[in-house]
């Protein structure tokens, strides 16, 4: 017993593979004994002439030999006790796990996430050269009224997303171009509504974070320069939705890229240096400005792939 044998497999059952050993005889590999995986279908691990390493695990009374496959494979040596890893953080742990199984959603995903923190880092640095606490406090709030604020236009975006999919899968141009125009619309009547509240009422919504006195007239001012182009934002997300649900995905990525590091990164840094009247409220100024010159450029982007989309479907 627990001898090795080279074998060869000259007959394949339901219940099990016969082997055939040196010396004329032959044994049976029951299906338990194939792998040490679940094995459903035998002829997925063995075939008729494969030469296979058999062990003798037993012979019953009547001489039928019981043969074992996963037994006569090479144990594995135990590995060796690692010292325990720092854990760490959840948000971090998210960022640097590996991409390759996830959709092009969630690595866009986890791209805006880590693009935020990069931004959020020049933000706070700036903000605190020139104008100190007070304006990080501030810069603090000031994100927060802008995330609450997109996300109305986030969720109209993704719920005509599957929308723009199926329709344009199903080459329904008009259906297509339908939608988009639809969401176009919705999402400009709400960025320009709430734009206009911003500007007009901005204490409304600065005191929903504070109650500081001295942060409430800053934040006032702040949020009003922030936020100054707004009104533009539905264009935005209407077009990145729009290249998500054509399946251009390099696209959106770019329009993404162009936004937070080709233009407001940079420009957190040089506009305190040309708006020197009021260096903080400069830093504050770059926002507008990386997102008016954004948006222009997806609009001409989006435009010019969007109409080539639809020709594509047309034919």
């Amino acid at each position: 017993m627990g001898t090795i044998y080279d074998g060869k497999v000259t007959r394949i059952t339901k219940f099990g593979a016969f082997v055939a050993l040196p010396g004329g005889k032959s044994g049976m590999v029951h299906i338990s004994e194939i792998a040490n995986t679940y094995v459903e279908d035998i002829k997925q691990f063995l075939t008729e002439g494969q030469e296979v390493k058999v062990k003798l695990i037993a012979i019953d009374e009547q001489g039928r030999i019981n043969l074992s496959i996963k037994k006569a494979l090479p144990e594995k040596r135990p590995e060796r006790p690692q010292r325990p890893r720092q854990a760490v953080p959840a948000p971090v742990r998210s960022t640097l796990q590996k991409t390759g199984d996830l959709s092009f959603e969630d690595k866009l995903k986890h791209f805006m996430q880590a693009s935020e923190s990069i931004i959020s880092v020049c933000f706070n640095s700036s903000l605190l050269k020139y104008g100190g606490d007070v304006a990080v406090g501030a810069m603090t709030i000031l994100t927060s009224v802008m995330q609450f604020a997109m996300l109305p236009l986030q969720g109209l975006g993704q719920g005509a997303q599957p929308i723009l999919s199926y329709n344009y899968g199903a080459k329904n141009v008009d259906r297509v171009r339908g939608t988009f125009r639809l969401l176009l619309k919705v999402s400009v009547g709400y960025a320009v509504i709430l734009w206009l509240c911003v500007e007009l009422f901005p204490q409304i919504f600065v005191s929903m974070f504070t109650s500081d006195a001295a942060l409430l007239a800053f934040g006032k001012t702040a949020l009003r320069v922030y936020m100054a182009a707004m009104f533009m934002f539905g264009i935005q997300i209407a077009c990145q939705m729009g290249f998500t649900s054509l399946g251009c995905a390099p696209e959106s990525i770019i329009v993404a890229v162009m936004r937070k590091f080709v233009l407001l990164i940079p420009l957190i840094y040089i506009v305190p240096h040309i708006w020197s009247a009021d260096r903080t409220m400069g830093v504050y100024l770059a926002e507008p400005i990386a997102d008016f010159f954004a948006v222009t450029f997806t609009m001409i982007l989006f435009s010019n792939r969007f109409k080539k989309a639809l020709k594509k479907i047309e034919k």
